[in-house]
């Protein structure tokens, strides 16, 4: 049985090139790499960028609201922030109505390495993407944002314990 506009089963390895899961798993590969090196060149990890960018959208938010912008465990959350409190680029207030939480914000040090970390990753965006006209750009980016949204319905994030 085939589907996929005929790509399996045609006995042809390399039709797994066409797969939407591999070409997006591909494109993240390759896109952390690069991510990577920009985060390491401020001393940081691309963990680290990421967090601090939901962290400059949502600050002051809790540990609890960062885990589910990022999709990942409120014990993840609360590790990253940790780091990042280690390395004197966020501070983290506790509540005064609930001690088990804390307002998390950026510091000045961490503003100014988001900043540098996040213009080089916007020119690795528009080099990736140098060879499309701006209506692909723009196609490329909407299509992501469906195929994203259906992925997170079909995969919700985690939960604690």
């Amino acid at each position: 049985m085939q589907s996929g506009g005929g790509q399996e089963g045609t006995g042809d390895p390399g039709q797994i090139r066409y797969r939407l899961l591999y070409l997006l798993r591909r494109g993240h590969v390759a896109a952390k790499l690069g991510i990577d090196d920009l985060a390491r060149a401020e001393g940081l990890s691309a963990s680290d960028y990421t967090a601090l960018s939901f962290l400059e959208a949502m600050e002051p938010c809790s540990t609890a609201d960062l885990a589910r912008a990022e999709r990942v465990s409120p014990q993840a959350a609360v590790q990253q922030v940790a780091q990042l409190k280690l390395k004197a680029l966020v501070t983290s207030i506790p509540s005064d109505s609930d001690r088990r939480t804390s307002s998390v914000s950026l510091t000045e040090e961490g503003r100014r390495r988001f900043a540098s970390i996040d213009r080089a990753a916007r020119e690795l965006e528009d080099a990736m993407m140098a060879d499309l006209s701006p209506l692909e750009r723009g196609m490329v980016l909407s299509l992501l944002r469906k195929l994203i949204a259906s992925a997170e319905k079909l995969a919700p994030a985690p939960t604690e314990g």
